[in-house]
């Protein structure tokens, strides 16, 4: 009797339609930046949601012959961990947040590209920096959040700013090797920019 008494108070408690307590979702864990990249030079933190992280110059006053000119930097870099071959795309968004000059700086397996607030460079080895090796894109650069892609097929590079491609150069098939992003901010001063959305895909090979 007692036995069917605990069997009858378990179903009445079941058919009672009293909540049952749910498993909490697994929370999605977020890889730090430095689990993704390696510094090189000046700092990288979180930023505050997943996935984006803030790029700060070394305070320093670095000389660069570029462009004709003797041109003064702070200076960010950090590597991609994964070496990559080509062809591959590389995509972010992009956001100063401190104010002065600053340049943009992608080095996608041999060719680095630099984009400033209204300009854009491709440079191959020291000799084309030697030169005048600028495009003007006005208002490309400017302040804002901006949607980077570099397309790195095995003979050409390109770039495309907000969903508008700005460049294209053609280049000799790269060797596998390491994705540098960096910032040049201004000298003397510890620049910020924030990153979000980093990513690195690999391409189809054409056929």
């Amino acid at each position: 009797m007692g036995r069917s008494l605990i069997c009858v108070l378990t179903v009445a408690v079941l058919a009672s339609g009293q909540p049952r307590a749910e498993t909490p979702p697994t929370a999605v864990r977020c890889p730090t930046p430095g689990e993704r990249f390696t510094v090189l030079r000046g700092d990288l933190a979180p930023g505050r949601t997943c996935g984006s992280m803030i790029l700060t110059t070394d305070a320093s006053d670095s000389r660069l012959y570029l462009g004709g000119l003797y041109r003064h930097h702070s200076i960010a870099r950090v590597a991609w961990r994964e070496p990559m071959k080509a062809p591959f795309e590389v995509s972010l968004e992009w956001q100063l947040a401190t104010p002065g000059r600053w340049t943009l700086e992608l080095d996608g397996l041999g060719v680095v590209v630099l984009l400033g607030r209204d300009r854009l460079g491709f440079f191959v080895d020291d000799a084309q920096m030697m030169g005048t090796m600028f495009a003007e894109l006005p208002g490309v650069g400017g302040p804002g959040r901006r949607a980077i892609t570099l397309r790195r097929t095995l003979r050409e590079i390109v770039v495309v700013v907000d969903g508008k491609e700005v460049g294209r150069k053609a280049v000799d098939e790269p060797a596998p090797g390491m994705i540098v992003v960096g910032l040049r901010g201004a000298p003397g001063h510890r620049s910020r920019a924030l990153v979000r959305s980093f990513a690195v895909r690999a391409l189809p090979l054409p056929p």
